[in-house]
């Protein structure tokens, strides 16, 4: 089948594409399928270009030299058309990028290594199936979603071992060893605020602690807290502290006295958590 006249667009005649362009003197490698214009890298002939002549007219045998389909082509879109239209990137390799690109800066983050972990395994999976497509524009991508897809699986291992430093800085400063506290002193004066007193461990390990004191003052509004720590407190061993705070000047009395309200461990990760 031939076209001739103005240059349009017509059924393609070697059955690759949807549409190929007549430009009015022969068949061009411009074509398209479901609405999407492509440039048929097989070219005219499908291969193997044939000249043939009509009326002193030079053209291209759509249909190439053996007067059928191009070698390899099962008869609708070109050679890797299934996988992609030539020059095109496919989602999957943006998706194998993105999720690399996520897998590695977050795998190692504790909490965070799971979602971390999927990401970078996605972005393997994605690079390796958007190489295998065989199209070129999916290789930078691939590649980038598949190294760094690979090196957040790697850095699993942080994410696990930073969420178990979390978790136990975190159990260590809610659940210190055993403990009393004594306060020797609690007062106020032209110096400011000044706490005294000693603390035991009564458990089996040796700890940090810190000590909330609450400091009540003439109406409820002025009344504060401090924290006093107390670092390397041995089992069985009494600690002493004597802290002076100058910015607190807030009066005690005898029938308000100074009360230890809180004692907790070390602050995990130097947070504090209230």
């Amino acid at each position: 089948m031939t076209a001739s006249g103005r240059p349009a667009w017509h059924p393609d005649p070697s059955g690759r594409f949807e549409y190929r362009f007549h430009n009015g003197a022969g068949w061009t490698a411009d074509v398209s399928t479901d609405g999407q214009r492509y440039v048929d890298p097989l070219g005219v002939g499908g291969g193997r270009a044939a000249g043939v002549s009509t009326d002193g007219q030079r053209y291209v045998d759509p249909l190439g030299v053996g007067g059928g389909r191009a070698a390899g082509v099962g008869g609708g879109r070109a050679a890797g058309a299934g996988a992609g239209a030539p020059g095109r990137r496919d989602g999957i390799a943006t998706a194998a990028m993105v999720l690399g690109i996520i897998g590695l800066s977050t795998s190692w983050i504790p909490l965070l290594f799971v979602p971390g972990a999927v990401c970078a395994l996605l972005g393997v999976v994605f690079g390796l199936v958007a190489w295998r497509r065989g199209n070129p524009a999916n290789r930078p991508f691939a590649i980038t979603g598949t190294a760094t897809g690979g090196a957040g699986v790697l850095l699993v291992g942080i994410g696990v071992w930073t969420t178990t430093l979390l978790f136990d800085a975190v159990d260590r400063f809610e659940n210190p060893p055993l403990s009393d506290v004594d306060l020797t002193r609690c007062a106020s004066g032209e110096g400011g605020l000044t706490v005294a007193g000693t603390i035991t461990n009564l458990g089996g390990r040796t700890s940090d602690y810190r000590i909330t004191v609450r400091v009540p003052g003439r109406t409820v509004s002025a009344t504060r807290e401090v924290a006093i720590v107390v670092l390397d407190v041995a089992p069985g061993r009494t600690a002493a502290f004597d802290e002076r705070y100058p910015d607190v000047s807030t009066p005690t009395t005898e029938n308000d006295p100074c009360r230890v309200v809180d004692v907790t461990g070390p602050l995990p990760l130097g947070l504090d958590l209230d």
